[in-house]
């Protein structure tokens, strides 16, 4: 084959820059469909990453070189956690691709086949959770799987049973970290096992600490040319022809195992959290994902099936995991929700005429299932948390203004509630640097006013409380300081304000009889007011200030 890599050159440099020759019938989309030459993603002339050694599923590979196998699997595997694609990490393993070829003929090779059973297994339990439709594709994971199969037919229980036996026979032959890694992944698999609802029948014993302990103990070993061609990152030259995935990064084997140390905690607090029935305990834990900035989505996963569960929102066709106690009833999780007492909903249903009980009961199934909605927001990506309060604040706009027929103190608790929804929407627009410096002031006076009214509401004192009061306290401060040191000198239109604020200024379709409580709503001409108190409070600051040197 002749090269002509320098005469294509030659006479490109004679093209200005930007230009190209195409044929008189090539279309935009004929452009928009080819391959780009030069470019690894899409160009499969260039070897880059070439193993140097081919692949041998039969090579009777040294202890070191099949701990360096197995800890490149795992940083595969979390790179696919962390949202990138099956052909860009779990593929690129030949071994995952050829499960039954590793002959057991040495102990190493015995523990190697066991591992690779092991990590298909927990890859298949991992893809049908993150299919539950928690998570979203596209934004959370990538489930696309390229027409290859990922499920393995093998039960949980059979692969345990090679595992024991694979980590006995490392023990006995000496081999601590195969048998360390082996154990881990046994761990790992059981775990997610029992929380993906797998597999109900066997008793899945594992032991958090042993596996907290393991993560810690065990150290990476330094790669060879024989156990590098175990992987072909070539892989998604395989699987796609053009448009290109974006560039992962498959993390360091001392990075793994901090993050399967991690993985662990969050196991382990799952599996404590299975065991109680108090309703703040929940709602904690599930608003403690808003604040895990790299919480996996195969976690919140798992902790959004065992909310569903636990709120009886879940099928009936799902097993609840061994040892559980029985799910903790709605109505308890409404009235914890609405700081009212437990059986608040069983007292509104008696008392209402019989005009009035189908629309009530209407109403009561529509409040049971936005309160599991508003439990389980955090365990969306921060992006996804503010759309969603926002419609869930709309929702509990309309389910209030109804409620004033049935019950004030139930109308006023949702109105908190939708308060509350705003709040979280109007910071997560901060954390996701959605505001210019133009609406700067704006922002902060949205939030204060949100705040001021739902302290006028007086609701109990409850950790929501307290929330909203560090924030209307952040909120008059970042206000003042604006005012002394404005931000931007652009002054916010009517038409800018209104169209940043159109959900939180919807109305309800239902409308309140009595009006007992006057939705809070954006204001742009409130907006002025204040900006203009706030601007003479801070001139009348000025002459003070210049009297006083004076």
């Amino acid at each position: 084959m002749r090269d002509v890599s320098v005469s294509l050159k030659q006479a490109c440099s004679a093209l200005p820059k930007g230009h190209m020759i195409k044929l008189p019938e090539l279309g935009l989309l004929d452009a928009m469909n080819s391959l780009q030459m030069f470019d690894p993603k899409m160009d499969t002339g260039l070897l880059h990453g070439l193993p140097e050694l081919p692949f041998d599923p039969a090579a009777d590979l040294s202890a070191d070189e099949v701990c360096w196998i197995m800890d490149e699997m795992m940083a595969t595997e979390l790179a696919w956690y962390r949202g990138s694609s099956l052909s860009q990490t779990v593929y690129t393993s030949l071994h995952f691709h050829n499960p039954g070829e590793t002959a057991p003929t040495t102990p190493v090779t015995s523990t190697l086949r066991a591992y690779v059973l092991a990590y298909c297994k927990t890859i298949d339990l991992a893809y049908t959770e993150l299919s539950k439709g928690h998570i979203y594709d596209g934004e959370d994971c990538w489930l696309d799987h390229y027409g290859l199969p990922v499920q393995l037919s093998d039960s949980v229980g059979d692969i345990n049973h090679i595992l024991d036996l694979a980590i006995e026979e490392a023990d006995v032959e000496g081999l601590a970290p195969l048998a360390h890694r082996l154990s881990f992944r046994k761990g790992l698999l059981n775990a997610f096992a029992k929380h993906t609802g797998s597999d109900p029948e066997f008793d899945h014993g594992y032991d958090y600490s042993l596996l907290e302990w393991l993560a810690t103990a065990i150290a990476p070993v330094e790669a060879s040319s024989r156990a590098r061609s175990s992987f072909d990152t070539r892989m998604l030259s395989h699987l796609r022809q053009n448009m290109p995935l974006p560039t992962v990064a498959i993390p360091s084997h001392s990075e793994t195992w901090k993050a399967m140390q991690s993985i662990n905690t969050r196991l382990k607090a799952l599996d404590a959290l299975l065991s109680t029935s108090n309703p703040m305990d929940w709602e904690c834990a599930l608003r403690g994902h808003a604040w895990i900035a790299e919480d996996l989505p195969i976690l919140r996963s798992m902790f959004k099936v065992s909310a569903s569960y636990r709120f009886e929102l879940m099928q009936t066709a799902l097993c609840p995991p061994r040892g559980v106690d029985p799910p903790v009833a709605t109505d308890d999780i409404v009235a914890s929700t609405l700081s009212a007492e437990p059986n608040v909903m069983d007292r509104l249903e008696s008392s209402l005429p019989s005009e009035q009980l189908r629309q009530y009961l209407v109403w009561k199934d529509l409040v049971r299932g936005y309160t599991v909605a508003t439990f389980t927001t955090p365990l969306m990506n921060r992006s996804r948390q503010r759309r969603s309060y926002l419609s869930l604040a709309h929702s509990w706009n309309e389910r209030a203004a109804l409620a004033e027929r049935f019950d004030v103190s139930v109308a006023a608790s949702l109105h908190v509630l939708r308060l509350d929804c705003l709040l979280e929407a109007a910071t997560a627009a901060k954390a996701l640097n959605l505001i210019s410096p133009d609406e700067e002031s704006a922002a902060w006076w949205w939030i204060e006013r949100i705040t001021s009214t739902r302290c006028s509401l007086a609701p109990p004192m409850t950790w929501r409380t307290l929330w909203s009061e560090s924030w209307r306290s952040v909120a008059t401060a970042m206000r003042l300081l604006i005012a002394l040191a404005p931000i931007s000198a652009a002054i916010t239109s009517r038409e800018n304000f209104q169209l940043r604020y159109k959900w939180e200024r919807k109305q309800p379709i239902y409308p309140a009889s009595g009006k007992l409580f006057s939705a809070l709503r954006p204001s742009y001409w409130e907006f002025c007011r204040a900006q203009a108190q706030s601007s003479q409070a801070s001139a009348s600051r000025d002459i003070a200030d210049s009297l006083g040197r004076q």
